[in-house]
This record gives structure tokens, C-alpha cells and sequence, in this order.
């Protein structure tokens, strides 16, 4: 719900908007058009100004600045390329997926899976260079593409599906294995989803964790904002993830077992184009278009 004085910022948030869109010159957010054209819903429009605003405790100067340089990175970076028009390699298959329950718990219909310990080659999954796709690393294009695939899942007009999400599972994973190349990228793609994804994580699991990295995160918490640390759960066994998610959900590995209605998602999207949003159905048609021109 929002309050008498939320709703004063909220309008003026709006208004603020439209001259941060002809500035950035790009109104696309999250796959929803900003500007009032063919393809505006004012009320995800609405949604997704919330859900900036909450991100910043209704701080509506905070709130308009990362708006302008979510747009900027946006419009540079072009996730909806990473998502739905570019190949990726194969090798990322068996690390990271989606399952989509549309009858699932409220906040828990899409859930994005990270699984690390299915990495037998560090460097060749996180790369070697940041030359791999018009100068950034593939890696990271292929993240962003999962993530903008989760995205488009939600819906920015129900609270019962409007946050998603994320489990890491580290099973298998040996912190020595780090070296430099994947942790720059493992810290690029942590300052991009925090940076540029703002509160659509309603719980984010490490799972399989070995002792030591329990023992890290430990010391990490008190230096993380109350309000992220509270979504983070850390678990040793990954079969206790049942006791926070819907069995329906999970495989046996987590003890539960996949409902026959829940899809497991890999960049599916380009055969089942009605996931898209419709704006994002004709953004993605037109970067298609100039590709085959």
C-alpha cells in the first residue's frame, strides 16, 4: 500500500521520468515502455516506479538517479539482445536455468538457478578476456540474458508476482579455484545486478556452502544493508531448501520433487515468444530486423 505522502512523491517521481527518458533518450525498462506511446501499461509503468522508490526508501532523488543510469546501461549494454537475440555457447547449459511455476507460491513463481559447482573449467565459463562480444565478456552477456528472461516473468502489476527468486549452489565449488579473471568477473556481474536490478529479489539462497564460505559470509553480513541481508539465506545442505521453498518446486537434490506444471527454462524464449512482454516482443523484433539487413 502506498501512503498520502508516498503518493506525492510517487507523482513527482513521474513527472521526472519523462525528462530522464528524452535525456537518456531510451524508455525501456525491464521490457515496459516509459514514454506514452503504443505500448505503455500505466500500471506496471507504475509498478516498476515503486519498486525503484522502495529500493531507496522513497528517497526520490536516489530513486531518479539510478533510473537515469539503469536506462544508460541499458541502452549501451542492450540486455534484451543478451536475452533473446544472440547465441550463446553451449557450455553455459547445465549452470543456469529458470523454473516458472505460474500456480506457485506468491513471490516464489520464478525462481533463477546458478549452478556453480557444475563448473569444471573456471576459466573457460568466466573467460579469459573482455573481447568475447563486442568487447564485454560472454560470460556476463549470458547472465544478464538469464536474468532478463526471469524478468519478463514477472508481473509488475501483481504483488503476488512481482519479485523472483535467485538460488546459488556451490556444491562441488572450491574457493581456491578463484582465480583473478573470475573474480573480476564474478564482481562485475554482482555490481551489475545490484546496480541495475533493484528490488527484484524477494530471497536469494547459497546452498551447498562449504564451512569456510560460511564462515565468510558470516564476517561479510554486518558490512551489507539490513534490508539485503535480510533476503540472503545461507544453507550447508542443499536438501534443506525445502523448508524454505514449495517441494512442487525443487528436485530431490533439494527435498523436493518438480510438479509436471513448473518449466524449467534455457533461453527457450526465442520458440515461445509469448513470454514476451509486448513491447519487448517488438524492441527484440526490431534489433532481428537490422540484423538480417
Amino acid at each position: 500500500m502506498v501512503d498520502s505522502a508516498q503518493q506525492k512523491t510517487l507523482a513527482a517521481f513521474k513527472k521526472e521520468v519523462q525528462v530522464i527518458v528524452d535525456d537518456v533518450e531510451y524508455d525501456e525498462l525491464f521490457g515496459y515502455q516509459l514514454s506514452r506511446g503504443e505500448f505503455f501499461d500505466e500500471e506496471a509503468y507504475e509498478g516498476l516506479l515503486i519498486k525503484l522508490l522502495t529500493a531507496y526508501d522513497w528517497d526520490l532523488h536516489a530513486a531518479e538517479d539510478s533510473l537515469e543510469k539503469i536506462l544508460e546501461w541499458r541502452k549501451e549494454f542492450d540486455p534484451l539482445s543478451a536475452a533473446f537475440v544472440e547465441d550463446h555457447e553451449s557450455k553455459y547449459d547445465d549452470i543456469g536455468f529458470i523454473t516458472y511455476d505460474p500456480n506457485g507460491k506468491a513471490l516464489e513463481k520464478v525462481v533463477t538457478w546458478n549452478l556453480y559447482g557444475k563448473v569444471k573449467n573456471a576459466k573457460e565459463i568466466f573467460g579469459t578476456d573482455d573481447s568475447d562480444t563486442a568487447g564485454q565478456n560472454a560470460f556476463l552477456r549470458w547472465r544478464v540474458g538469464l536474468m532478463e528472461q526471469s524478468v519478463q516473468l514477472l508481473d509488475f502489476k501483481s504483488p503476488e508476482n512481482d519479485y523472483m527468486v535467485q538460488v546459488h549452489d556451490y556444491k562441488g565449488v572450491s574457493l581456491f579455484q578463484r582465480d583473478a579473471q573470475v573474480k573480476k568477473t564474478t564482481k562485475k556481474v554482482i555490481e551489475v545486478f545490484r546496480d541495475f536490478y533493484p528490488e527484484l529479489l524477494s530471497k536469494k539462497f547459497f546452498v551447498n556452502v562449504p564451512t569456510l564460505m560460511m564462515w565468510v559470509f558470516n564476517v561479510i553480513k554486518p558490512f551489507v544493508a539490513e534490508k539485503t541481508r535480510n533476503k540472503f539465506v545461507v544453507l550447508s545442505n542443499g536438501s534443506d531448501l525445502v523448508k524454505h521453498l514449495d517441494p512442487k518446486m525443487l528436485g530431490a537434490e533439494y527435498g523436493g520433487q518438480v510438479s509436471k506444471g513448473t518449466q524449467s527454462l534455457k533461453f527457450l524464449f526465442k520458440e515461445s515468444k509469448t513470454k514476451y512482454t509486448p513491447y519487448t516482443a517488438h524492441l527484440v523484433g526490431q534489433r532481428i530486423a537490422s540484423e538480417i539487413d
